[in-house]
């Protein structure tokens, strides 16, 4: 079953612009979303910064926020900005900014793997 637009807008997934992404094909943009709570790079990102390594930290913040424009995670990708600045200037970033981001992702890789 589809992925349902309105409910994906609840969790700030632009579905539209994802298809568009997609190659304008829904089915590939469904399957591609449904990775996503699978997806080992949010984690390891977290790994990372609880570790207090933000020169790791930092490719994997530019690849979970590549992975969320791809997937028009908009606000995911928008609230993912301030940390890879941080992370590419070599600091962590502010616990309130990050545990915003994991609130975000969860909220989404929840729904996501409901759908």
């Amino acid at each position: 079953m589809a992925i349902s637009r309105r409910e994906a807008l609840k969790h700030n997934i632009s579905y539209g612009t994802g298809t568009l992404n997609h190659g304008n094909d829904s089915v590939v943009y469904d399957r591609a979303l449904r990775k996503f709570p699978k997806d080992e790079t949010f984690s390891q990102l977290n790994q990372a910064i609880e570790a207090g390594d933000a020169i790791a930290a930092a490719p994997l913040a530019h690849a979970f926020q590549h992975l969320c424009a791809t997937l028009a995670l908009s606000k995911l990708y928008v609230d993912m900005q301030p940390i890879v600045e941080a992370l590419d200037a070599e600091e962590l970033p502010a616990a309130e900014e990050f545990e915003a981001v994991e609130a975000e992702y969860r909220d989404v890789a929840d729904f996501l793997a409901s759908c």
